[in-house]
């Protein structure tokens, strides 16, 4: 058979057991269901080493359940209530499926004429000449004298797109056409099946097939959204507040996150993720790298005991934010971890790290304190206590220049040094705040006060719009958050232990 001319197939051995075989060449293993159906359908030149063990898998978009195999070309489920019909066993469509993670939907591809050779109309397609004896001389083993035309759909299914030269995993500009569980490409005259189930389960930072099947539906919904301007017309925009690169200097960064309003609540659906993650290059374009699944605490706790769940995995609580949350490094690979908040590769290029190393330049001199007390920066009445918020994290101490208490805000003159104490019991400069009367400032102006192309936020309690930027310590809530979890009592506290 065609699958024969790849070479890279391992051959079952001849000494097999009667439960749980170990195909040669991989660490995973198959139950009795899995080995008759593999053996009776030449399953090593069909479908390849075994790179998985057999799992129960919820097909997110219908709720549907299977025990599920995956192999190098090929996804197995057991569908029992086709017992006696000969399609107990199905292969998923993976054609379909890898296409959907590229962004790309096959109905919108260019159709066929219904006159062509070869013709499929529950598609559109036609097989091309170059692909028709590969697909006609080969398929799954139903019982039908010959290889009949409904053992080749069951194996391929119908052709999905017109054949065209795109580009193969290897780099080469070949002739391909995707089939709803296949997709052929033509190397040197030679037809070559692509390894669609190493490539469904080939998602960045995780080596655990059942996390990756999971995430790999995740990819097929979302795939859509590398397309920003597909992501905004589909609700998830800039929230005001939350509209900045998270970045959190000597751990990583995530992104940009943007945020669909309408899905913050107690539910949590995998394929519609509340927020989309988007990264800069050093160019300042934006790229596709994460999804964020987020639930507010307060209304949770008040009606569940137990930590909101998604993908077989707990969120966990951004105290900063009060909401529970997931990454999922589902495009761009997190060397940390799939699941991780951070991305060590990740960095805010382009939106405002230059503007930060300036602002740093600027106000360096005053990580001594007794050089921002000499330049107007002092204690003030009322105000010349730690800021601290249980539970959430601290500000610390601020030192404010009374005379730029203003309605003007200079970029690198912010009206307040923001100190902790360090472990030798020193003040140390952790950030800056810039402060504008709200008072005034509204009886002239519309629209909020902005700095470093963001808006400060109201202090209701203090009459003062502000703005605080985290230069000299991370802060695990983001750059230009007002509290920080690593301060507690204007003490910097250690969370690793």
């Amino acid at each position: 058979m065609l699958f024969a001319l790849l070479l890279s197939m391992m051959a079952i051995p001849a000494a097999a057991h009667v439960n749980n075989l170990t195909v040669a060449g991989s660490v995973f293993a198959m139950s009795d269901e899995f080995q008759t159906y593999y053996d009776r359908n030449d399953g090593a030149s069909i479908f390849g080493v075994p790179l998985s063990d057999a799992f129960e898998e919820t097909r997110f978009d219908t709720g549907a359940t299977y025990t599920t195999q995956y192999f190098e070309y090929a996804r197995v489920e057991h569908h029992p209530g086709n017992v006696g019909t000969g399609y107990e066993m199905l292969l998923g469509r993976l054609g379909d499926e890898v296409l959907r993670a590229q962004g790309r939907d096959w109905q919108d591809e260019p159709k066929a004429s219904s006159s062509a050779a070869n013709y499929m109309d529950t598609t559109g397609q036609a097989i091309a000449p170059e692909f028709w004896e590969t697909w006609r001389s080969n398929g799954l083993n139903l019982g039908d004298t010959g290889v009949s035309f409904r053992e080749s759909l069951a194996l391929f299914g119908y052709p999905i797109t017109p054949a065209q030269v795109e580009t193969s995993a290897n780099g080469d500009e070949v002739l391909t056409q995707w089939f709803e569980r296949a997709r052929f490409e033509m190397h040197g005259g030679t037809v070559v099946i692509a390894m669609l189930g190493a490539e469904i389960l080939a998602v960045p930072g995780t080596d655990d097939p059942e996390v990756a099947a999971s995430l790999a539906q995740v990819r097929q919904a979302v795939a859509v959204n590398h397309d920003l301007d597909a992501a905004q017309a589909a609700g998830w925009v800039l929230v005001d507040g939350l509209d900045h690169c998270f970045n959190n200097p000597g751990v990583g960064a995530m992104g940009v996150h943007y945020i669909n309003v309408d899905l913050l609540d107690l539910e949590l659906d995998p394929l519609a993720p509340e927020a989309m993650v988007y990264q800069h290059d050093e160019h300042g374009n934006l790229s596709f790298g994460a999804v964020e699944y987020i639930v507010p605490a307060e209304p949770w706790d008040a009606e569940y005991d137990e930590l909101p769940h998604v993908l077989g995995q707990d969120l966990h609580l951004n105290e900063a934010l009060g909401v529970y949350v997931l990454h999922a490094w589902i495009f761009l690979d997190n060397p940390t971890g799939v699941l991780e908040d951070w991305n060590p590769d990740v960095t805010c290029y382009g939106e405002d790290a230059s503007e930060l190393d300036d602002l740093r330049a600027a106000v360096a001199d005053f990580q001594d304190v007794a050089a921002a007390e000499a330049a107007g920066w002092v204690l003030v009445d009322g105000l010349d206590h730690c800021f601290d918020n249980p539970g959430v994290g601290g500000m610390g101490i601020h030192y404010i220049n009374v005379d730029l208490l203003d309605l003007e805000l200079d970029p690198l003159m912010p009206e307040a040094m923001v100190y902790f104490y360090n472990a030798d019991g020193d003040l140390t400069l952790g950030a800056v705040e810039w402060i504008v009367p709200a008072e005034p400032w509204d009886a002239e102006n519309d629209e909020l006060p902005q700095v470093m192309d963001r808006h400060l936020h109201l202090n209701e309690a203090l009459g003062v719009y502000v703005m605080h930027a985290w230069l000299f310590l991370d802060n695990p809530a983001g750059t230009y958050e007002d509290w920080n979890p690593n301060i507690v009592e204007c003490q910097l506290v250690d969370h690793s232990h």
